[in-house]
């Protein structure tokens, strides 16, 4: 009894800090602290994980729209840039992954160069959202889907 009562809990953990992240996630281009948090809540387990890989990686995209310094800004997104596509080129099939890199370079300024892959992730999103698991992803893709046509 105890054993289960330990795998319910260690899920009901980890699928919390799942929202958390999510949640973060889509906020974090606009609000500094949440970028911030991002960061650092993926950071140490970015080496165990694609996903904590690819959302560390979007954190530090994301965290260009908070610097001034241009310099900085280009640094915080190629960094960011390179870590997410590692993490893909690990696990292309990923829909999280996918939606994350779909989602930054959707909104990517263009003379970065960097949206090569906005019609490729699109078409793989609507051809694998019936098998996420995750009904908030799956609300979250639908919408921004929905949004960019």
């Amino acid at each position: 009894m105890r054993c289960i009562f330990l795998f319910m809990l260690l899920i009901s953990i980890d699928v919390l800090g799942k929202i958390q992240l999510h949640q973060l996630f889509l906020i974090a281009d606009k609000d500094k602290k949440a970028a911030l948090e991002l960061i650092s809540s993926t950071e140490k387990s970015k080496s165990q994980s694609n996903l904590m890989m690819a959302y560390y990686g979007a954190a530090k995209m994301m965290m260009a729209n908070h610097v001034f310094n241009p310099y900085q800004k280009l640094s915080y997104f190629n960094e960011g840039k390179y870590i997410l596509e590692k993490a893909i080129a690990t696990e292309n099939d990923n829909i999280e992954l996918r939606f994350i890199r779909y989602s930054i370079q959707l909104y990517a300024p263009s003379f970065l160069g960097y949206r090569s892959n906005l019609k490729n992730d699109r078409d793989f999103l609507s051809q694998n959202l019936q098998k996420e698991q995750d009904s908030d992803l799956k609300k979250t893709i639908i919408i921004l889907l929905s949004k960019h046509k």
